[in-house]
């Protein structure tokens, strides 16, 4: 069985080629990875408002990158170890944990994520410049709030690179500049089908 990982900044278009490939190969999608931990099914469960409450204490009350890199490393260890026999596709992976979370402070956690194996079979890295990723948050959602956020608008492909070259992880990269969302869809799939004949 299989993991799939589409990765990349906001903007790039992880949701809708995540969302796309699941429904044409019959992937399970997983969006939030740390939510199977907690066992929701739904918004307006008791688990949802607890999840929340953990997401906001870890997020917005504590300074700590390795706090926060723990909290989402662990959706990913619980769907790395529960997958079973689902074939799954998962919205943001170890890459995109790392490009907000990545310091010094957490090294040691994506280290031992990448020694237990917690990496996604094949991952696709998304990637768009800055001015084509801030056009289509505004296309999405003219009132976005990462429009405001500093953590996201300026978020550069550096870090991560860096982090791949430096772990000599496989990426499948996807230009997605100059392209609509069917172009990118075509060539997700070519690559995927190469790899998979």
């Amino acid at each position: 069985m299989k993991i799939i990982g589409f990765e990349g900044l906001d903007g790039v278009g992880k949701t809708v080629q995540s969302k796309k490939f699941s429904e044409k190969y019959g992937f399970k999608r997983i969006e939030r990875p740390i939510y199977d931990v907690f066992g929701i099914v739904n918004q307006d469960s008791h688990e949802y408002k607890v999840a929340c409450d953990v997401e906001n204490r870890v997020y917005n009350e504590s300074a700590s990158t390795a706090l926060r890199a723990c909290l989402t490393s662990l959706g990913l260890l619980f769907m790395h170890k529960n997958k079973g026999n689902e074939n799954i596709v998962v919205d943001r992976a170890l890459l995109s944990n790392f490009s907000y979370n990545g310091s010094e402070e957490s090294l040691p956690i994506f280290e031992a994520m990448i020694n237990m194996n917690v990496y996604p079979d094949i991952v696709f890295l998304l990637y768009a410049d800055d001015k084509t990723r801030r056009d289509r948050i505004i296309k999405r959602n003219p009132n976005d709030s990462d429009l405001t956020n500093p953590d996201v608008i300026h978020q550069n492909y550096e870090k991560i690179f860096e982090f791949i070259e430096k772990y000599k992880l496989p990426v499948i990269l996807i230009d997605t500049n100059d392209k609509d969302e069917e172009q990118v869809f075509e060539e997700i799939v070519s690559k995927y089908e190469e790899i998979n004949i």
